[in-house]
């Protein structure tokens, strides 16, 4: 059976001209910048085909060419593809350089081709599901261009969860992630330990630590954010937003096949416990975690990545020479090296969508989530002119702003009625790699489980 759907990001192919979506990765399959036929791992076994086979799939309306991704998500006995792609080239007039040349491709197939021209009697709208395809290998090869190469944490419990039990069971948070003690209660209500499985994990726990202290004591600020695992759905809005926001530069294919991709924030999916009766998907985002004790401004011999007096770790472009060492010593690979003057050609009107407020950087310099900190200095110029400090909730990232299930929370960790502060010791609450005292600002809200024990 052909299965033929809308692309998350390009729908039926209407936004197919806007390059950063076709860079913003399928919040499935993790891939980008082109076509393929997705097919169940059972199913690509009997008809002897791998991940990376190049394939023809044919119908009686027409046939198709494009390398096939075997994956879990798909029922058996079913080939997928999405449309919006295979149109007229993203931007013919592109000039001829070399890393440039990919907004002059045509991206991907046609998957409309494959569909007869029938219609639904009771809606009248085109008949998606209506044909069966067949599939041939071509024994060809074609490189799935992706940025997530395995689902499988490794026992390293980035994406943490809990069953509704635990939960119940848990305790709120200290700041350094140990449980807490119960009023009236003999005995301390355990929390889930976030920290890594791979054998005995005692010699990792964090030591105690006030994160709001992460700043400079005459500041009334020290920015966090917390993220609800639990309310994420992966849809990766707060890419697209971020993208937008801050001027993040389109790489294309090519790059991110050699993985230099420029996303400043990331959304890593996890599968864990796949069985024929529950698939556990956790939905992870990283960005920068701004941490008390950064490992990458210890080692910049420039001075271009240090400490603000808000607790924000700053990235100054103008003093970076490249040397990539704080993106060797950041264990949360948050931030990207500008290879290129990506920038250098966008023609009008394409270029008033550029944010005046962030700069464009050249190449060579490192780059990283700020959590929008052209927005913190706006509201810092308000607060300022009416003799006040900044609200709860008066910042509100880019990230934050879009997220379509209100998993994102910013604030003021020096503010105790701040959202985000409550959310730090949350029942659910921890910090991904907090057993190597980063102090990360950003904290996470576990994934319950609800499926019922074996």
């Amino acid at each position: 059976m052909l299965v033929v759907y809308p692309s998350h990001h390009l729908y039926d192919g209407r936004l197919s001209r806007v390059n950063a979506l076709h860079e913003v990765p399928d919040p499935v399959t993790k891939g980008m910048w082109q076509s393929y036929a997705e097919l169940h791992p059972e199913t690509a076994t009997v008809l002897d085909i791998e991940l990376g086979d190049v394939v023809t799939v044919s119908t009686d309306a027409g046939k198709v060419t494009l390398p096939a991704y075997p994956h879990a998500a798909v029922r058996p006995g079913v080939v997928a593809i999405q449309v919006g792609r295979g149109g007229l080239p993203n931007d013919p007039n592109a000039p001829q350089e070399p890393h440039s040349y990919w907004r002059r491709l045509v991206v991907g197939v046609n998957a409309f081709t494959l569909i007869p021209g029938k219609l639904d009697p009771q809606s009248g709208a085109l008949a998606w599901l209506s044909t069966h395809a067949s599939i041939s290998n071509t024994k060809g090869r074609a490189p799935i261009i992706r940025t997530q190469l395995t689902f499988d944490q490794e026992g390293r419990n980035f994406g943490a969860a809990m069953t509704v039990e635990e939960l119940e069971k848990a305790g709120p948070v200290l700041p350094g992630g140990s449980g807490a003690e119960e009023e009236g209660s003999e005995e301390p209500k355990k929390r889930i330990s976030a920290l890594p499985v791979q054998g005995n994990a005692e010699h990792l726990l964090t030591k105690q630590y006030d994160p709001a202290a992460d700043a400079h004591p005459d500041s009334p600020y020290r920015w966090g954010m917390s993220i609800d695992q639990d309310a994420c759905t992966g849809c990766n809005a707060c890419m697209a937003a971020c993208i937008t926001e801050n001027n993040v530069p389109v790489v294309g294919p090519e790059n991110i096949r050699i993985g230099r991709e420029m996303h400043w924030l990331r959304i890593e999916r996890y599968v864990e416990n796949a069985d024929e009766r529950e698939v556990d998907v956790r939905h992870t985002p990283l960005a920068c975690m701004h941490c008390g004790a950064a490992p990458c401004e210890s080692v910049c011999p420039a001075l271009a990545t240090y400490h603000s007096k808000e607790g924000l770790n700053v990235m100054v472009e103008n003093r970076c020479i490249g040397t990539r060492f704080c993106s060797n010593n950041c264990p949360y690979k948050a931030r990207r090296f500008n290879h290129w003057s990506y920038d250098w050609y966008v023609p009008e009107p394409e270029n008033w969508a550029l944010n005046p407020d962030v700069m464009v950087r050249a190449k060579g310099v490192m780059e990283k989530c700020t959590y929008c900190v052209q927005r913190i200095n706006g509201a810092r110029d308000v607060a300022r002119k009416e003799n006040r400090t900044i609200r709860d909730g008066e910042i509100v990232t880019a990230c934050q702003q879009v997220c379509p299930s209100n998993a994102i929370a910013f604030g003021n960790l020096r503010e105790k009625d701040a959202v985000v502060t409550k959310l730090r010791v949350d029942r659910r609450a921890y910090r991904v790699l907090e057993h190597l005292y980063t102090r990360p600002a950003t904290s996470y809200l576990m994934n319950v489980r609800r499926a019922e024990e074996v």
